[in-house]
């Protein structure tokens, strides 16, 4: 039985044009994305679309898409890249109306790039174990379970440093003087989470 397999055995079948195989991979992660998608963007129907065009993209590349950690990773990266890229479109739309000048928002490139470093400056000061938990975890996209076991620690440890990052990262932004819309990008961007 498909249900049976693993990942990898089903992107297998997959790759050879099986159907049924991709079926079965869409059930198993269509609602995790849906939930993911709408953690990043609170929109029910956008959440929806932004997971059907990931699995769209998924079969129409199926031949040559390169999954270089497991597929949950995979999938993790690719909502967040669909849904910051949908969130940027809109602001650019929103700056380009002429309907709503009123209430553009008007950001300081300097800014955007301190608002970065000081993300980037907050990483890096982390404690190491953490810092390696945290960039493993929203960058590289691992879910706790795998990184547990590639650090060999428990998942309840990761969720200690990951917590622990956070709250750094939250402290520290707060303390800085942005727009939220900025800070809702930048935030979703290198902290939003990811499926576990």
């Amino acid at each position: 039985m498909l249900e049976g397999k693993t990942d990898d055995q089903l992107l297998a079948e997959i790759r050879k044009d099986s159907q049924a195989a991709f079926k079965v991979l869409f059930d198993r992660y269509y609602q995790k994305m849906c939930y993911a998608g709408y953690r990043t963007y609170a929109d029910q129907h956008k959440a929806k679309d932004f997971a059907q065009e990931i699995f769209c993209d998924l079969w129409n590349k199926r031949k040559t898409v390169k999954i270089t950690n497991s597929l949950n990773a995979y999938l993790s990266r690719a909502m967040r890249n669909k849904a910051i890229d949908y969130i940027r479109s809109q602001r650019l739309n929103f700056d380009e109306g002429n309907a709503v000048k009123s209430m553009q928002i008007d950001v300081d490139p300097t800014s955007f790039s301190e608002l970065q470093e000081l993300i980037q400056a907050t990483v890096n000061s982390l404690p190491e174990r953490c810092k390696v938990v945290f960039n493993l975890s929203r960058t590289e996209g691992l879910s706790h379970k795998e990184i547990a076991s590639k650090l060999g620690i428990s998942t309840k440890t990761i969720e200690n440093q990951i917590t622990k990052a956070l709250k750094a990262l939250r402290t520290n932004i707060a303390k800085y003087n942005q727009t939220i819309s900025i800070i809702s990008i930048l935030m979703t961007w290198l902290i939003g989470e990811m499926l576990n």
